[in-house]
Formats: C-alpha cells, structure tokens, sequence
C-alpha cells in the first residue's frame, strides 16, 4: 500500500497513493496536481478520489 500522506495544496498524487483529510482516509484514482484551478478535491471529486476505509485489524 502506498505511504498515507496529508492532502495538501500543490503536490503531485500518483494512483495508488492514500491521503488522510478531516479524519478520512481517501484513495489517488488518477494522477494529477493538487492545488491548480479546478484541481479535484477529495472529499467532492469522486473521479480523482475513492472514500477508502482500511481494514483496522
């Protein structure tokens, strides 16, 4: 699994990589640069990001 890093402004997010925002974990579906106009963002762009729960064993 990919390292979980904070979402933040002006980073560049491969598929595959996990963030952590507002107590939620959210899943990269395409690559792109956050912080640019119309950059997607987690918790509203549904085609960029995944809600992602991990399984807490």
């Amino acid at each position: 699994m990919s390292q979980v890093k904070f979402w933040e402004t002006g980073k560049i997010f491969l598929e595959g990589h996990m963030v952590l925002l507002r107590g939620c974990y959210f899943k990269c579906l395409k690559p792109h640069t956050s912080g640019v106009s119309n950059a997607p963002h987690p918790t509203q762009d549904t085609e960029y990001w995944q809600r992602f729960r991990p399984s807490l064993n």
